[in-house]
């Protein structure tokens, strides 16, 4: 009982980890070690691989927006650049291709790797501003059955806003490519 107790009782930056658990939803034990060990960083595979998908599954929708919004304008931008570079180097299609692949897959290692390290430092913080706007900050009392619930609501997992987002966010990125990107090609290979 004292054991049982002190898991759910006990505090990671003045909260306690039993509401912390609530938030979490999934991997509980996993994330409550990697948030006791902040500032020092585990590698997150998952958001590291899932990107700003991560971010909005786990309903951190403006850091996911963000992101997202972060990685289409490097993308477009190191994509365009490439492809002027090619056609202005007359490079043959599949060579061009090649050096758009490369680009590509520089760009989302970089991504890769920022996002792995950087996503648990997000989510706790993100996760401490909504147990402090519900009051459980410094609380000592365990939470009531309307608070366990807006909790949920607020902090848990997603997978329909995930599936949601990224079909709005394929929807904007082919927008971006064809009323943005193929344009600005066009106009900087006339010059």
């Amino acid at each position: 009982m004292c054991e049982k107790w002190k898991m759910d009782f006990e505090k990671i930056d003045g909260f306690i980890k039993r509401d912390i658990r609530i938030c979490l939803e999934k991997n509980q034990d996993d994330y409550i070690e990697r948030f006791m060990i902040l500032p020092h960083r585990k590698f997150n595979f998952s958001a590291a691989f899932f990107g700003s998908k991560w971010f909005v599954y786990r309903l951190m929708l403006r850091e996911g927006v963000l992101l997202w919004g972060l990685d289409l304008l490097v993308t477009t931008f190191v994509g365009t650049l490439l492809t002027i570079f090619g056609l202005k180097k007359m490079m043959n299609p599949d060579s061009i291709r090649k050096l758009i692949i490369i680009g590509m897959a520089l760009v989302y290692m970089i991504f890769f790797f920022i996002q792995g390290f950087i996503a648990d430092q997000i989510y706790w913080k993100k996760l401490k501003r909504e147990l402090t706007a519900f009051g459980r900050k410094d609380s000592n009392e365990p939470a009531s059955k309307e608070e366990i619930d807006k909790m949920k609501e607020w902090t848990g997992v997603s997978i329909k806003s995930a599936i949601f987002v990224s079909v709005l966010w394929g929807i904007a990125t082919n927008m971006v490519y064809k009323y943005i990107m193929c344009p600005t090609i066009l106009w900087a290979v006339s010059l």
